[in-house]
């Protein structure tokens, strides 16, 4: 899903995901965000409308997303979006200086909406 500026027509960000339709869920593998309108709340509008896709159009019963430890600034656009934090995934990516954990967030149907 793509997010244009309908003023401007500029490209404002996307959300890449996967659909497992057995399973009744979406995967969302990346959120980007036009490094120009990074920080002002895009990113949560972005996530916020695709939710609302899976949630009222599709029905879907779960959305979830993966992020590294070390990206406050998507924890924190998911927690404000509503998500939960659902465990974490010790040691999982191998970097220069070590190892990072990540976390796994979801949102439910039930819970959508609800903050």
């Amino acid at each position: 899903m793509g997010a244009v500026n309908s003023e401007t027509s500029e490209f404002v960000g996307l959300i890449h995901a996967v659909v497992n339709r057995e399973n009744n869920y979406a995967h969302i593998q990346q959120i980007v965000v036009n490094p120009n309108l990074q920080n002002k709340g895009y990113g949560t509008a972005i996530l916020m409308a695709f939710l609302g896709i899976c949630f009222d159009s599709y029905n879907f019963h779960r959305v979830q997303l993966f992020t590294e430890e070390d990206n406050a600034p998507a924890i924190a656009c998911y927690k404000k979006a509503g998500f939960h934090i659902d465990g974490i995934l010790r040691d999982i990516n191998k970097t220069d200086s070590g190892y990072l954990s990540t976390y796994v967030f979801s949102m439910l149907h039930d819970e959508w909406g609800i903050k």
